[in-house]
């Protein structure tokens, strides 16, 4: 029985920290997701940018 009092609190303290660790994953994969979108967009406006330039010269 007492086996089973010290083991609870354990696996409780292990599954918060392993939740806390893929939360802390989640959000840098979120990051990292945002940089590259970010980027695009300013390349799909650079883009868009040189097209209209491009067409008032017409």
């Amino acid at each position: 029985m007492e086996t089973v009092i010290i083991a609870l609190p354990i696996l409780c303290v292990a599954s918060l920290a392993l939740g806390t660790a893929l939360s802390m994953y989640q959000v840098m994969q979120r990051c990292k997701v945002t940089d590259r979108f970010t980027s695009v967009v300013a390349n799909d406006f650079q883009t868009g940018y040189r097209r209209l330039v491009r067409n008032r010269r017409r």
